[in-house]
């Protein structure tokens, strides 16, 4: 194969690579089906358990690649509005750190050093969740969480 080529496979690999979009599974816990929420619609997230009643209507996994901490959130999001959710109790995030070792090889096949390459992969699981009839009044109002506050 001609040293070009290589190249351009080498650089085809990568533009793939930095196109990929985080995984999602959603996990229906009802047989109950609710209308999808508008891309517009805000979908707030809590780190326990929402003040007000609710029903769980789904389990959503998210699974991302290096440095998409920020698209899984954002995945998260629109999966909840797909399968109707008012809200999300996120319950898990984790970010998985997975390490490849190479030997390198000078001369005479003998090994000259050793390359590491570390990459983390984050890892959101999150409840979908509808309200269950009215909100009392003075309720507390879902804050936004952001990406730092999730992490904790």
């Amino acid at each position: 194969m001609r040293p070009w080529m290589l190249l351009v496979l080498a650089a085809a690999a990568v533009l793939a690579g930095c196109s990929t979009r985080p995984s999602v599974q959603i996990l229906p816990l009802t047989t109950q089906e609710y209308a999808p929420k508008p891309a517009g619609i805000d979908m707030p997230m809590f780190a326990s358990v929402p003040p007000r009643a609710h029903l769980v209507v789904a389990e959503i996994r998210v699974e991302g690649s290096e440095s998409q901490a920020d698209s899984c959130i954002t995945a998260l999001q629109q999966a909840g509005r797909e399968v109707g959710a008012d809200a999300l109790v996120l319950v898990h995030w984790v970010e998985r750190t997975n390490i490849q070792t190479s030997d390198n090889y000078g001369p005479r096949g003998r090994v000259t050093g050793t390359s590491v390459t570390a990459t983390t992969v984050p890892t959101l699981i999150a409840r979908a969740v509808v309200w269950m009839g009215n909100s009392p009044l003075g309720e507390p109002t879902p804050t936004r969480l952001g990406m730092r506050q999730l992490k904790r």
